[in-house]
């Protein structure tokens, strides 16, 4: 488990890795940890009005890899080792400890969008669908341009035959972005799905 979480200079990295030895007892430090501001990056809230204005399929797509990679750079260092982490730990197999990583790492920036949208993501994959979908309207709440956890919810909403709150959240989503016609298309489907249950 030591190669895996290798240590290094960083500090975040350093904490992972004692987490990774004594989790229960490096908590408190963790929360603790002094990073640098968890907000929202200008550049981000730029590629969202590119986004929101575009008609040009290619250009959305490419918008859309851009800005998934801004809202994972607006984290703070020490937040985005975290993440990465977290990330090796699933890979390996310790679900449990990604779990971890990824609750403390949102316990300590909360208004980081990322962090939140990958706990929701592993909630949801662990068959655990009522907290992914808690953690997903906290982060909507607070960032409704983040397409990613919109479209989860979308999914997740689905799978809990509650075809009229997804129909309700594809829409809002929508509203974000009118111009994405594959979420408009799929807005469609659902709406004539309900009309032939009615």
């Amino acid at each position: 488990m030591l190669a895996l979480f290798s240590c290094g200079h960083d500090i975040g990295a350093w904490y992972a890795c004692a987490m990774m030895r004594h989790l229960p007892t490096t908590i408190l430090g963790l929360l603790l940890l002094v990073g640098m501001a968890g907000a929202e990056t200008l550049p981000a809230q730029k590629l969202v009005q590119q986004l929101k204005k575009t008609t040009d399929p290619e250009q959305a797509e490419r918008l859309r890899e851009r800005l998934q990679r801004a809202w994972l750079d607006a984290g703070p260092t020490s937040a985005q080792v975290l993440l990465k982490q977290a990330a090796r730990a699933q890979g390996a197999g310790l679900v449990d400890t990604a779990e971890q990583l990824l609750r403390l790492t949102v316990r300590r920036w909360p208004d980081y969008a990322e962090a939140r949208y990958r706990l929701a993501f592993l909630l949801w994959q662990r068959g655990r669908t009522d907290a992914a979908l808690h953690q997903l309207d906290r982060l909507l709440a607070r960032q409704p341009e983040h397409f990613p956890a919109a479209s989860l919810r979308v999914r997740l909403l689905l799978e809990q035959q509650q075809p009229k709150q997804a129909l309700a959240a594809c829409r809002a989503l929508l509203h974000v972005y009118p111009n994405w016609q594959e979420m408009r298309r799929r807005c469609q489907r659902l709406h004539w799905r309900l009309e032939q249950d009615a």
